[in-house]
C-alpha cells in the first residue's frame, strides 16, 4: 500500500480487515501492537489517574479529543501521516489537547 492511496481516500486500510481492530487481534499484528500501545498510553496518561504520567496530562486538562477515542481513527490517521516503527506521538503544542491536528 502507497500512503498517497491512503491520502488520497483511494484506500482506507492496509488490507488485512476489519478484524485487526478487535482488541485480540492487534497483539496478533506486530505493526499494529505498537500503534495499538502509543495509543492506550496516550489515553492512560490523559484518563487514568493511576497512571504514573497523569499528572502531567489528565490533571492539567490535556484530553484525547472524541475523534482518537475510537482506535480505528488513530490508526487512519497514524497511517495516513506515515506512521513508522521508530515514531512515537508527540504534540505541536504541549499546552493542547491530542487530536489530529495538534500531533506528529
Amino acid at each position: 500500500m502507497r500512503t498517497q492511496d491512503l491520502k488520497s481516500g483511494n484506500i482506507k486500510s492496509c488490507g488485512c480487515g476489519a478484524n485487526c481492530f478487535k482488541h485480540q487481534d492487534i497483539n496478533k499484528h506486530p505493526d499494529y501492537k505498537r500503534l495499538y500501545s502509543i495509543w492506550s498510553g496516550m489515553l492512560a496518561r490523559c484518563g487514568n489517574p493511576n497512571d504514573s504520567s497523569y499528572r502531567y496530562y489528565g490533571a492539567k486538562g490535556i484530553i484525547v479529543e472524541p475523534i482518537w477515542l475510537e482506535f480505528r481513527n488513530f490508526f487512519e490517521w497514524s497511517l495516513v501521516n506515515e506512521y513508522g516503527p521508530d515514531l512515537q506521538i508527540d504534540r505541536k503544542n504541549s499546552k493542547k489537547n491530542y487530536c489530529p491536528d495538534n500531533c506528529r
